[in-house]
């Protein structure tokens, strides 16, 4: 068994959401090298590198509040434009689960509405998040 789990930032359950329309998905899709971050499986791992662990399915907030996101950036016209806020939704998240702010699941010892709280941060309002991660020095120094 692997210690480190695929995770898909846009989930498969977003496939053909329509703010990817007229983007090359091997290039930006859900499949895609740039929609993908490995995290830990085990919690202890997880704590001990600084990082969220991808212990299995997620929480239907997870996905709501990034298809929010999806649905606000395909109302946009122009691909190009909405290549560059999917990039950084992703960008965003990327930081949020790298400095261990960001979960794919209710963290231990978080209330629902803390969580809630950080996937409103580092999800719904990215393009801030990116310009200003305040987790970043949550990181262990050792890695």
């Amino acid at each position: 068994m692997s210690i480190l789990a695929y995770h898909r930032m846009i989930p498969q359950l977003l496939r053909g959401h329509p703010a990817f329309d007229g983007i090359d998905q091997q290039k930006l899709g859900i499949d895609s090298i740039a929609n993908g971050i490995y995290l830990p499986v085990g919690r202890r791992l997880a704590a001990a590198m600084g990082l969220s662990p991808h212990a299995g399915g997620h929480p239907d907030i997870y996905f709501g509040t990034i298809k929010c996101v999806l649905d606000r950036i395909a109302k946009i016209p122009q691909a190009d434009v909405r290549e560059a806020k999917i990039r950084t939704l992703l960008d965003a998240m990327r930081i949020g689960f790298g400095n261990g702010e960001l979960h794919t699941n209710l963290p231990d010892g978080k209330t629902l509405e803390e969580f809630k709280s950080t996937l409103e941060k580092v999800i719904k309002r990215n393009e801030a998040y990116v310009e200003h991660p305040s987790g970043c020095t949550k990181r262990n120094s050792g890695y």
